[in-house]
């Protein structure tokens, strides 16, 4: 396989990654299946870099964190399993893998920012520190 289709292959692997890792039957063996090449080549395609498998968690964990970010959801477990994770521990896991952070901490310090930002409009300033 040439340099160029193994790069136009993984291309089309994160797309499909991002738009089916919601799925929790969805892995490397359906990934694989979607875009009708083997296993060994779906491998070989992510062999520099990141592995297959680390793509679809860091997909399902972008998807939580943005769950978490935008409000839309605040339960751990509920924001997980939409992302396509059966296993909390495990999203845990990919999610401090890939941002350095647990999820509660990530939780904890919007808290802390939605309160920064409550106190501030209470005591007349804007979320600049200015007064309005």
């Amino acid at each position: 396989m040439t340099t160029t289709r193994r790069a136009q292959l993984r291309v089309r692997a994160l797309q499909v990654i991002s738009e089916q890792c919601w799925d929790p039957q969805f892995d490397e063996d359906a990934l694989a299946g979607v875009l009708g090449v083997s296993r060994k080549t779906l491998d070989r395609t992510f062999s520099e870099g990141e592995s297959v498998a680390y793509a679809i968690g860091r997909a399902r964990v972008q998807r939580v964190r943005r769950s978490l970010l935008c409000g839309q959801c605040r339960s751990l477990t509920v924001a997980s399993e939409g992302a396509g994770f059966t296993n909390l521990s495990a999203m845990k896991f990919h999610f401090r893998r890939v941002f350095d952070e647990t999820p509660l901490q990530l939780q904890r310090r919007l808290r802390q920012q939605e309160e920064d930002v409550s106190r501030a409009h209470r005591w007349g300033r804007g979320t600049t520190g200015v007064w309005l």
